[in-house]
């Protein structure tokens, strides 16, 4: 009878210790919340409590992703234009003219180059070229205009012309050079310039 009674002792203890234990659990919940609270309570808490960030910037949203400093917005960017941009700025970009050069005559004496300007001109009129040539090499202005009636049938026929890029060695240049007509009749000719005597005449001139 006591060994029973030891027992049953036993098992009340632990049944009323699991009743205590069970109770006390089901009063606690995640962050402290008791179980009468509403789900609805505790997200509304829990958003309280949390720190928001500012909205972005709506321009930043909505900007492309592709833009470039220094190219506009009206401009898609490319190959061509991020080169433009990230180029050394002091360096000047010169056209091209397609079988002429490009027409840069920085590398040519300003001197040199007044007297090349006045020779196209005097072969644009056919007159005057003689004085800024080498005598020795005259001849050769004569055969020019001789190559230009048999081309075109007539001379004068040219009223502008361009000048490209020389090649230069030393005091001597070699010039580039494209006389234009009326009806988009031109022809393109090398014009070879030196220094003599501190003096700037045109050597000899050819049809290239």
């Amino acid at each position: 009878m006591r060994v029973f009674n030891k027992v049953l002792c036993r098992e009340w203890f632990i049944t009323v210790f699991s009743f205590f234990l069970i109770t006390s659990c089901t009063q606690v919940t995640t962050a402290g919340y008791t179980k009468e609270e509403s789900l609805r309570t505790i997200v509304d808490s829990l958003t309280s409590n949390v720190v928001w960030t500012s909205e972005l910037d709506s321009s930043i949203v909505s900007a492309s992703s592709s833009k470039i400093e220094g190219i506009g917005d009206s401009l898609s960017p490319s190959i061509d234009s991020i080169y433009m941009v990230y180029q050394d700025s002091s360096s000047p970009i010169y056209p091209h003219l397609e079988g002429l050069g490009v027409l840069d005559t920085s590398n040519i004496p300003k001197e040199a180059l007044a007297i090349l300007e006045k020779f196209c001109t005097c072969l644009c009129k056919d007159y005057g070229g003689d004085k800024f040539m080498d005598k020795e090499y005259i001849y050769s202005l004569m055969f020019f205009r001789m190559d230009i009636i048999e081309k075109f049938g007539k001379y004068p026929i040219f009223n502008n012309f361009i000048i490209a890029k020389p090649v230069e060695n030393k005091n001597f240049y070699q010039c580039p050079v494209r006389l234009l007509g009326d009806d988009k009749n031109f022809i393109d000719i090398n014009i070879y310039i030196e220094e003599i005597d501190s003096n700037w005449v045109v050597k000899q001139l050819e049809l290239k």
